[in-house]
């Protein structure tokens, strides 16, 4: 059957007579996808230009599946690129590149790309980009060969599947991305999630999180992910200027923070405890231009200190200044070696 179930069987995995969106339609903004989405949807999946003359052709499906076999002979031994991902909700929100260099791959010479068995749209993380216009505020589910989840979001105007071209790391191979103007709720997710059967739902395998979420300022409140085995979270979070809240994750494996919360300019609520295992010592800006309240700067600084790490570095600026309790954790952190800067200056 071969390595991994084709994300345009596993979507329609509950009825092959009902697609995944057949049953949760209501309040569609935006749906794209490599796979039919809708009963009711008739038209493509993907618009792609190949390198070789720069003629263009439409792609549907065969059967719900990507029509493979239509997209691999018109790129027949060159690169397709994709021009416009269709958006099946209705809407008639394309996301579309006009740019031919700017243009995310899905051929490269005559194959269909996948990652880890998956059918993807590959950007470059330099330039590629695809573009549309909506307004919505709700749930957007993002998927990825590396992870998929489901995000509150707000848009309205202008946006990019990628906030920024060359800095916003995921997801580089997309597989779908599907926005609701309203909130879905914790039913409508789990059964969504048990249908669409991803190997990396949770993240656990990702080891590098540089610039992950970069700039998503349509982001308002993040998902509990198992991001257990980061390493890495240089800028994950910079400039997700909507949240203003986080959760409580499994960090402790991270051993690079700096800037990871820097520009978070409304966030307000940070969590106890998030990282009392941490062996790192690297924080330097990972809390300024915050919005931090008091009990969230405490909790930050409460947690370093029970980390018990020397020689460390960590920055807050915006938002309030610490409570005794924080101040006394400053005092430790310094007995010990730390550089810290506060909101307030203690």
């Amino acid at each position: 059957m071969g390595l991994i179930l084709s994300i345009e069987n596993t979507i329609q995995a509950y009825n092959s007579n009902n697609l995944l969106l057949d049953r949760f339609a209501e309040g569609l903004a935006a749906a794209y996808s490599l796979s039919q989405l809708l009963t009711t949807y008739t038209g493509d999946a993907i618009r792609v230009r190949r390198s070789s003359d720069n003629a263009e052709a439409d792609i549907g499906f065969d059967g719900t599946d990507l029509d493979t076999s239509s997209l691999t002979s018109f790129c027949s031994g060159t690169d397709g690129f994709v021009t416009t991902w269709y958006d099946q909700s209705g809407n008639a929100n394309n996301a579309t590149q006009g740019t031919a260099a700017n243009q995310p791959k899905i051929v490269s010479s005559g194959s269909v790309i996948t990652v880890n068995g998956y059918q993807v749209i590959q950007y470059d993380g330099s330039n590629d980009n695809l573009g549309t216009s909506l307004t919505a505020t709700g749930t957007m589910l993002m998927g990825g060969s590396d992870g998929t989840a489901f995000y509150e979001v707000s848009i309205s105007g202008a946006y990019n599947l990628l906030s920024d071209a060359s800095l916003t790391e995921h997801p580089l191979n997309e597989t779908l991305r599907i926005i609701w103007d309203r909130s879905l709720s914790a039913g409508e997710k789990s059964t969504i999630e048990s249908l669409v059967t991803y190997s990396n739902w949770d993240f656990s395998d990702v080891t590098g999180f540089f610039q992950y979420w970069r700039d998503r300022s349509e982001l308002t409140s993040f998902p509990l992910l198992d991001l257990s085995s980061g390493t890495n979270f240089l800028r994950a979070w910079y400039g997700c200027s909507s949240l203003t809240s986080f959760p409580l994750l499994d960090v402790s494996s991270g051993t690079n923070f700096i800037t990871a919360w820097r520009f978070c300019t409304s966030l307000t609520s940070f969590p106890a405890n998030m990282f009392d295992s941490v062996t790192t010592t690297n924080f330097g800006n990972a809390f300024t231009n915050t919005n931090l309240n008091q009990t969230s700067i405490d909790n930050i600084l409460v947690s370093l200190d029970t980390a018990g790490q020397s020689n460390g570095t960590f920055n807050q600026s915006g938002g309030n200044a610490p409570s005794a309790t924080g101040e006394a954790a400053i005092d430790n952190l310094r007995s010990r070696g730390w550089t810290v800067t506060v909101t307030g200056g203690y």
